[in-house]
């Protein structure tokens, strides 16, 4: 059903060549900015501009986006963007089946980052579709959650027989659903072929040892909820929550998706107004989004936007800013050679380093993570936590780190607050 001969995509795609037959579960894995968000786009046809053969004989193709937000409207109701595809009943079936039917009526943009993922997914079902793209689906979503999707995604590919193309750098998901790997490495296919060959060739990942803090100031609070309540229209998110952040200390927010954890972030920087209760909060707060994409000016350069986050003073030169942006690019993985090009030019991993970047360069009190190393391959998320590690000891910045990642909380936090 997919056929693929010689595929060469600008420099991101060289020489791919690839087959799908009907039922087939191909896992797509690679490096962040190793073309594989590229092949899919290619195989959707939102690429054109290709050279070689691309053959999907014409068959209606499903695609659930890494960034979920992008594929829903942020002024329609999730059952609203349903029912263009679908009749009520059958949109509400799917609704509940994905655990999400309460939010039938709720603006996309109001939702979790989890639950825009289950919304885009429960568009995607609706379509039935004969080939199905998915690009980091499970990334923002919980255990459960993501047990369900895989679940689900076997069992749609046997009784439909659609193709499944998954993008993923959970090593567990291929593990248990898929047929054949295709590895990725600029741009270029490494090995495609059987899973279990896959693993027992694969390299061991290094180890992030757990964070051990030297400076943790417990007496001294640089942000604080007290009592806090926190409504989005009828539905009360957050009741008398409580909860404190020492200085220099790594605050790790875990659980299931909806739980509040984003909300957390959100009141911590005043975007959402509290019912009752005291929000205590630093002057200096910079947040890593989960959405890394949107969380950039597109018409900037990368190395404008990380210029702009700089605090300037009388004295700051131009030299200077210059030495601090390509030392910051350079720590997170990014070449100075690309520090003129745009957000459009990175991969989601990439513009998610970007965004570290910015927020530890702008000399913070306090830092916002959000599912930060959830658009991650594994090798690039531990340099990541590492990355963290260092420069979070460094400056001595708080953190408040939300993630459906145990092992990555379990690295780096000193401090687990499970809702």
């Amino acid at each position: 059903m997919i056929n693929i001969k010689n595929l060469c995509y600008k420099h991101m795609l060289n020489d791919i060549s690839l087959t799908a037959k009907a039922g087939d579960i191909v896992c797509v894995v690679g490096r962040s900015g190793a073309g594989k968000t590229s092949l899919l786009r290619v195989i959707s046809g939102m690429y054109t501009t290709y050279t070689g053969g691309v053959h999907t004989h014409g068959v209606p193709i499903g695609f659930v986006y890494q960034n979920a937000s992008d594929a829903l409207s942020p002024s329609r109701s999730i059952l609203s963007q349903l029912l263009e595809v679908t009749d009520p009943r059958h949109a509400m079936a799917i609704l509940g089946d994905l655990n999400i039917a309460e939010h039938a009526h709720t603006y996309g943009a109001l939702l979790s980052g989890g639950q825009q993922m289950r919304a885009v997914i429960a568009i995607n079902m609706a379509l039935s579709p004969k080939i199905l793209l998915l690009d980091e689906a499970t990334a923002n979503l919980d255990d459960t959650h993501t047990k369900w999707v895989m679940d689900w995604v076997v069992h749609y590919a046997k009784t439909t027989g659609a193709v499944v193309v998954w993008v993923t750098h959970n090593m567990d998901i291929v593990s248990a659903v898929a047929h054949r790997v295709i590895h990725l490495e600029r741009g270029k296919i490494v090995y495609n072929g059987d899973t279990g060959a896959f693993f027992a060739t694969r390299k061991r990942e290094k180890p992030i040892f757990p964070l051990v803090h030297p400076f943790i100031h417990k007496e001294s609070t640089v942000a604080s909820l007290h009592k806090v309540t926190v409504a989005y229209g009828q539905k009360t998110v957050l009741k008398d929550f409580s909860m404190r952040v020492a200085k220099a200390e790594i605050l790790g927010l875990y659980g299931a998706s909806g739980r509040g954890k984003t909300t957390i972030l959100r009141t911590l920087i005043g975007q959402v107004p509290v019912q009752s209760g005291t929000v205590t909060k630093c002057s200096r707060i910079q947040m890593i989004f989960q959405d890394a994409p949107n969380a950039l000016n597109p018409k900037w350069t990368v190395y404008n936007s990380l210029a702009e986050a700089i605090p300037k003073t009388r004295d700051t030169k131009t030299r200077d800013t210059k030495t601090a942006v390509n030392k910051i690019a350079q720590m997170v993985g990014i070449s100075p050679h690309r520090l003129g090009d745009k957000p459009a030019a990175f991969s989601g991993g990439e513009c998610q380093r970007i965004c570290i970047a910015r927020a530890f360069v702008a000399q913070p009190h306090m830092i916002l993570a959000d599912e930060m190393t959830s658009a991650l391959d594994s090798t690039t998320r531990g340099d990541i936590l590492r990355l963290v590690q260092q420069l979070q000891s460094q400056y001595g910045v708080a953190m408040v780190f939300v993630s459906h990642n145990k092992h990555a909380l379990n690295s780096v936090c000193n401090r687990i607050i499970r809702l």
